[in-house]
């Protein structure tokens, strides 16, 4: 659950895409899913008025 919480503070502040030369995305099952050979992102920091409370992030 924490790491849930840290997640969500971070995802308010920065928004995370897929990096523009990134391989296919395959699922590796296991006991938990995954994804196979990791994820390579770019984090973008939002505007300030994005993470401002009561402000909606539509």
């Amino acid at each position: 659950m924490e790491a849930v919480l840290v997640l969500a503070c971070i995802a308010q502040r920065y928004r995370i895409k897929l990096a523009p030369d990134h391989h296919e995305v395959t699922p590796l099952p296991a006991l938990t899913l995954r994804p196979k050979n990791g994820l390579r992102i770019m984090i973008e920091e939002r505007d300030a008025e994005a993470f401002e409370p009561g402000a909606s992030n539509f």
